[in-house]
């Protein structure tokens, strides 16, 4: 598919994106996608290549580019200052659920730890409740935990 979110706004870019993965979730089939947005890439791929010039320059996993980008140019691509965010986009905040409680608007488990630490940031708050999608609670998650998810990683 060749840029196949490119004129849509963000709310219906955001939301055919979703459908797409869970097509693909559903199926178990590999989709191969055409973009020059990194957010989307980081979003939708597996398994990302960058290419530049006609030239491969780097092909792996998200986590991969953001470690060790194979050039100057990726790196660049990946950006050098958006990297602790980026690579909390990688992670879903069910990976970081802990037990216990903490006030504010609830966040799904499903939604990306960069999504949790705007909501934290947001509000002020330390810790989050988190839920389910279909609004059970789950516990919470904490700004510091986090934080130390963003560090780069070795």
């Amino acid at each position: 598919m060749d840029e196949p979110f490119g004129a849509l706004d963000p709310v219906l870019r955001g939301k055919a994106q979703d459908e797409l993965l869970a097509i693909q979730k559903r199926f178990g089939t590999t989709i191969a996608i055409v973009t020059h947005d990194i957010n989307e890439a980081f979003h939708l791929g597996d398994t990302i290549a960058v290419m530049n010039e006609g030239k491969l320059l780097q092909y792996g996993r998200p986590l991969d580019l953001l470690k060790t980008p194979a050039t100057p140019f990726v790196e660049g691509l990946v950006g050098s200052f958006d990297r602790p965010f980026r690579l909390l986009s990688l992670g879903s905040v069910a990976d970081l659920v802990e037990p216990g409680e903490a006030e504010g608007d609830p966040i799904e488990a499903g939604r990306t730890q960069q999504d949790a630490l705007a909501a934290l940031m947001w509000s002020g708050a330390e810790a989050l409740p988190v839920v389910s999608g279909r609004g059970a609670p789950l516990g919470r998650i904490r700004l510091q935990t986090l934080l130390g998810q963003a560090v780069r990683p070795q």
